[in-house]
């Protein structure tokens, strides 16, 4: 497991200029609206890119974050896919942040 705590996260400033190697980094994040809260269906890769799922290149793991606070974080070895669906009940700002071992931490607002 790589140590992330200094790492900064990435993020897509604007996704008509965003590079094929953004994309496939960046979680896809489907909100649907419930009587409980917000369901979340994350997975990885925007617009048709998907991330590699190997043993040596990999998302290690996957974090909702609410206000600056993570409030779950799921993860993966190289023969699962990067996937999981997570109910909020109250959302502040919502972050959904991707880790690659290789390549460091994307995040998306929500």
């Amino acid at each position: 497991m790589t140590d992330t705590k200094d790492l900064e996260v990435q993020f897509i400033d604007d996704m008509a200029t965003a590079t094929e190697y953004q994309l496939k980094h960046t979680a896809n994040v489907v909100v649907s609206e419930t009587a409980d809260g917000k369901l979340l269906s994350i997975s990885v890769g925007l617009n048709g890119f998907t991330h590699p799922q190997t043993e040596e290149h990999l998302v290690e793991w996957l974090a909702v974050e609410n206000d600056g606070v993570i409030i779950e974080k799921v993860f993966f070895t190289a023969d699962q896919t990067p996937e999981f669906d997570f109910l909020v009940k109250e959302a502040g700002t919502l972050v959904v942040q991707a880790f690659c071992n290789l390549h460091g931490i994307f995040g998306i607002y929500v």
